[in-house]
């Protein structure tokens, strides 16, 4: 069959993509998902179905599949930007939506029959595509059924790579007390699960989005994409820990149930026996994969107990308080003194250091040396775990450092497991050095793994924005605005929107879901049809700021100076707190246009070593290019 569409004809016979009578070069697997894609065009494909059908049940990174996908999308001119073409769909599948005309081919009796001696160009062709696969006469009857689909049946099917969800456990403890050990404890399940070998596992904030919520476990585990559920509960009176885990078919069925009632000391001991007894009912081997200091863990307790605890409070989608920061490095603080080799405890205490100097009214210097401190020993004790380098990246962001931070990136991306997720990192990084198509790849993906954490699309509404695709940037905000943990980032970033499309009555409407720290904005926004008067109350702000005062009160003076018409102004406050790796990616924001144009803007760049960055690794922003080869050779718009 050969399937039409747009400029490109897909053949099955041949096995050929062609664009504009051109054969593109197409790896097998991603000529399959794009067969697979069209062939089922009336309904979403779901990510399992592709695994299934690409890799025939073997264990792949999920990675893998994001990688097809975009290629898939590069050989018919999609991209994945627009998705014209390939559109992912509830952020749980995929579906072809161009329209298509089917051809049959016409019979080449030459080709099916051909003359004795000779050798048909399309046997050639197959051989150089698949001839490495294939290995032997068993081999060969396998790749002759993969190809044209005309061999017999398998005896029995391949089956379905196992896929689980870890639900949020509940609190059960006397005092409902523990909910942020009781969280952490199921972080961590989920990223012991991860690690079995042929089981994929459900990213961690995904399952958390159905926290607290009555919801069918049928429509749980339709709406995550997952065969089976694993939910429980824990109840922790003083030393002693009674966990009970439950392990539930897309069905409703209860297919595994065990209660541990034993010392908080055998919590390293139940995880292994729970992410066993799962691997056993699903037919998984498992190997045990025990806490160890050279992977990043402790095998102390006390210290694990403060660590999980802390991830719980700091990996809250809804943080916004600098208390919650106070209790989480304060709990990693402890873990460390206990286990000064616990790497783990000393990236999320960086991570933590470095949040926490964003929002402070004090101490920022400070707080950013302790932040690269506790990286730097992090990544000397496990310099190849994903949360380590991502630490070390944003120490070496903070340092302006951008091609170490890059490299470390990678790596993370490179040695994540199933339950971790460094592409938003990734593309977070991308925006800041102002590579806005970069950084949609990384958030795309880090949206399609995770498709119900709110962060992702919040993210790529930015990227849309700074390119000025504003539709693009809406429907990524509604489509997170049912998500857990949207607010109050989808009320900043509707008004980001609105100060990129200057439109007052959207500022106006977006301040009303600000939280308290939004005060500053919501009073100007009032006065915004009156700019003098606006204007006024933002310079009588900033002349009352300590002189320390943190980035997150600069950096809405410095909007409404731009909004206002004072690039210059705005560059003034800019300046002070591009350093800061939070906010620097927001000098690309359409409304500081103006501002970039400034000659005192490229000083500002230099110093924060970006074009020396640029220039050495040949990889300019979108929002400046060189005109030569000396430091201040270059123009921004």
């Amino acid at each position: 069959m050969i399937f039409q569409f747009r400029d490109c004809e897909l053949d099955t016979g041949r096995l050929e993509l062609r664009r504009n009578g051109v054969v593109q070069s197409l790896e097998p697997q991603v000529f399959r998902l794009l067969a697979h894609l069209i062939e089922n065009r009336h309904r979403v494909v779901t990510r399992n179905e592709l695994y299934e059908t690409i890799w025939s049940g073997r264990v792949v990174a999920e990675s893998a599949l994001y990688s097809r996908i975009k290629s898939a999308r590069a050989a018919i001119g999609d991209e994945g930007q627009a998705q014209e073409l390939i559109r992912t769909s509830n952020r749980s599948g995929y579906q072809f939506v161009a329209d298509v005309v089917e051809v049959k081919p016409a019979v080449d009796t030459a080709r099916a029959s051909p003359p004795s001696g000779s050798s048909p160009t399309f046997s050639r062709r197959r051989f150089r595509y698949w001839g490495a696969a294939i290995a032997g006469s068993a081999a060969v009857l396998v790749g002759i059924y993969v190809l044209f689909g005309r061999a017999p049946a398998p005896a029995a099917p391949v089956p379905a790579i196992p896929t689980v969800a870890v639900l949020p456990f509940l609190d059960y403890s006397p005092n409902k007390d523990q909910e942020y050990f009781v969280d952490g404890l199921t972080e961590e399940l989920t990223d012991h699960l991860s690690r079995v070998p042929g089981m994929r596992v459900v990213a961690r904030t995904s399952s958390f989005a159905y926290e607290g919520r009555k919801e069918d476990l049928r429509k749980v585990a339709r709406e995550l994409g997952a065969q089976n559920l694993l939910e429980g509960s824990v109840r922790r009176d003083g030393d002693r820990l009674r966990i009970t885990a439950q392990l539930i078919d897309a069905n409703g069925k209860h297919i595994w149930s065990q209660t541990y009632d034993r010392p908080r000391a055998d919590i390293f001991a139940i995880q292994e026996e729970v992410s066993s007894s799962v691997a056993a009912v699903l037919s998984v081997a498992v190997v045990a994969t025990p806490a160890s200091p050279s992977r990043g863990g402790t095998t102390n307790v006390d210290a694990y107990d403060a660590y999980i605890t802390a991830r719980a409070a700091l990996t809250d989608p809804a943080l916004v308080l600098p208390d919650k920061l106070a209790f989480g490095f304060s709990q990693l603080e402890r873990a460390t003194e206990l286990d000064p080799h616990f790497a783990l405890a000393w990236a999320w205490q960086a991570i933590a250091y470095h949040r926490a100097a964003f929002l402070t009214t004090h101490g920022r210097p400070e707080l950013t040396a302790k932040a690269n401190r506790a990286a730097a020993r992090a990544f000397e004790i496990a310099p190849d775990d994903a949360w380590v380098l991502v630490a070390s990246a944003l120490a070496s962001m903070s340092e302006h450092d951008w091609a170490a931070a890059e490299e470390k990136f990678a790596r993370a991306r490179a040695s994540a497991t199933g339950s971790e997720n460094p592409w938003a990192c990734s593309g977070c990084f991308a925006l800041t050095v102002g590579r806005t198509d970069e950084a949609l790849t990384f958030l795309r993906e880090a949206s399609e793994a995770d498709p119900l954490f709110a962060a992702n699309p919040l993210a790529l509404a930015q990227a849309y924005e700074f390119r000025g695709e504003y539709d693009l940037a809406d429907a990524e905000l509604e489509a997170c605005a049912t998500l857990s943990g949207a607010e109050p980032r989808l009320s900043y970033q509707h008004m980001s929107l609105g100060f990129s499309r200057h439109d007052p009555a959207l500022i106006r409407s977006s301040v009303v879901g600000l939280p308290p720290l939004g005060e500053f904005w919501r009073r100007v926004a009032v006065q915004i049809d009156r700019p003098r008067e606006a204007l006024a109350t933002v310079e009588d702000r900033v002349r009352g700021w300590p002189p320390d005062a943190p980035p997150a009160w600069k950096l809405g003076a410095t909007f409404y100076f731009a909004y206002f018409g004072e690039p210059r102004k705005a560059l003034e406050l800019m300046r002070s707190v591009a350093g800061d790796a939070t906010t620097t990616r927001l000098m690309w924001h359409p409304v500081f246009s103006e501002m970039r144009k400034l000659p005192e803007f490229k000083s500002l760049i230099v110093d924060l070593k970006l074009a020396q960055y640029w220039r050495a690794t040949g990889k300019w922003g979108d929002f400046c290019r060189p005109t030569g080869a000396g430091d201040f050779d270059f123009v921004c718009r």
